[in-house]
């Protein structure tokens, strides 16, 4: 559990922005299990097709850095990606300079998969999105 560090002011307005921010939150991804599951795919499968999609530049898609980007435990990682390649949806590569570091790639097929589930997650964060904002501008703009 958080201690506070200092005092903060907490006012009904927070209370709220945060419970909006978190209502808003879950109810997009909500949507984003749902989209996932219209075309076949485990809520967890969706996740690590993004996530192997979006790594930032300098990471590496190696298991552990998708389990750590999933919060998954190691295996777990594994037992998505056995799942998703044998779907033909991603596939295991070993690294060049360093053969015992195994990369996870994403296939054709898997980003034509993904790229359908994230266009229709666009559709709906243009509605979500604003009432995310303005609960984090609540929430992180300083009061006098």
């Amino acid at each position: 559990m958080t201690k506070p560090t200092n005092k903060v002011d907490v006012t009904l307005g927070d209370y709220r922005a945060l419970a909006e921010f978190r209502y808003e939150l879950r109810r997009y991804l909500a949507l984003s299990d749902h989209a996932a599951r219209s075309v076949g795919l485990h809520p967890g499968q969706y996740r690590l097709l993004l996530m192997l999609k979006g790594l930032p530049d300098g990471i590496e898609p190696t298991i552990g850095n998708l389990a750590e980007r999933l919060g998954l435990r190691h295996h777990s990682t594994v037992e998505l990606v056995d799942r998703l390649e044998k779907r033909g949806l991603i596939h295991r590569e070993r690294n060049e300079r360093h053969r015992s570091f195994v990369f996870v790639r994403i296939s054709p097929k898997g980003e034509s998969i993904l790229r359908r589930i994230v266009a229709s997650r666009k559709v709906d964060l243009k509605k979500a999105g604003p009432i995310l904002v303005k609960a984090l501008n609540t929430l992180t703009t300083r009061r006098s």
